[in-house]
């Protein structure tokens, strides 16, 4: 029989698995079935257009010299009223241990970034295992809160900062006028932010609880002790302290202006003054009566007035 060309063949129908093919296999003519076939594409190849994969995808892109991205989507989103995804990962969570995540980014096979099951985002700055980590997340409550949480164990450093760092003379901003900034931080009409709760937010300023200071230390170590604050001593009374309260200290002003009273109560004699001071006090004369006087730098105490 003459050859035909390919061209001349009568077209098939729709194809059957049983459809006989023609192959060159070990240098030999073969035939192979379109079930045969199939199985060959089905399990080695993936489609070049659309297709759904039963299986996992390993790409082995080797020691590379050049850049070379293992997986290159390209994608072209032009329709106004349509929300687009440039990639999915949808998993059933039918039941699963705490630690898992939806996916993760590695470096060495060490986590840098990694989305958990519950939505939270974990940057690592260091990642030895699941038991030895120091990582930032982003967490979130609903109806509650968004959270940004530093968080470490076992290896991981056991106090880690949040620090936020503006470019140049940028400012931290917050909502409703509040801001922390090269000069410090100013609130203008509300902040809600703490320790242990200690602080919270107001209508217009700032609000510390009853058992929150305002503190300092003689170092820039936020860990160093407090030797001076400010303290609420009673309602309509504040202190200043060393950081424990009803341990006072002292507070220098160029000029005090009163609209009401002093009150001063009865103590030891003080040593006296620097020179061209006078300190003003009251003692108990000895014999029950209150009486005010006044200690120069010499050393003399005169009295001022006695009660009656």
């Amino acid at each position: 029989m003459a050859d035909a060309k390919l061209t001349a063949l009568t077209a098939a129908s729709a194809l059957a698995g049983a459809d006989l093919f023609y192959v060159s296999q070990s240098a030999a003519s073969r035939k192979a079935t379109g079930t045969q076939l199939l199985a060959l594409v089905g399990t080695t190849y993936v489609p070049l257009a659309g297709g759904t994969m039963t299986g996992a995808l390993t790409i082995a892109s080797g020691t590379l010299t050049a850049s070379a991205p293992g997986l290159n989507i390209t994608q072209t989103w032009n329709a106004v009223g349509t929300r687009f995804d440039g990639a999915v990962v949808n998993v059933t969570n039918t039941t699963s241990a705490a630690g898992s995540f939806i996916q993760t980014w590695q470096l060495a096979g060490v986590n840098k970034v990694a989305v958990n099951k519950t939505g939270g985002l974990e940057v690592y700055q260091l990642a030895t295992d699941a038991s030895n980590y120091e990582r930032l997340t982003l967490t979130g409550v609903a109806g509650t809160s968004v959270n940004i949480v530093a968080e470490t164990l076992g290896t991981g450093g056991d106090n880690l900062d949040i620090v936020l760092t503006p470019a140049g003379n940028g400012s931290v901003v917050f909502p409703n006028s509040t801001y922390i900034n090269s000069t410090g931080f100013g609130v203008l009409s509300g902040i809600k932010c703490g320790v242990e709760s200690s602080l919270n937010y107001y209508a217009s300023g700032l609000r510390i609880f009853s058992v929150g200071e305002v503190a300092w230390t003689n170092t820039t170590s936020v860990n160093a002790a407090v030797d001076t604050a400010l303290m609420r001593n009673a309602a309509g009374v504040v202190e200043v302290n060393n950081g424990t309260a009803g341990t006072y200290r002292d507070l220098k002003l160029r000029n005090l202006i009163q609209t009401e009273y002093t009150e001063l109560t009865e103590m030891t004699a003080p040593a006296a003054p620097a020179t061209n001071s006078v300190r003003i006090y009251a003692e108990d004369n000895g014999a029950g009566k209150t009486r005010l006087m006044a200690l120069f730098a010499t050393g003399a105490a005169q009295q001022i007035s006695i009660e009656p």
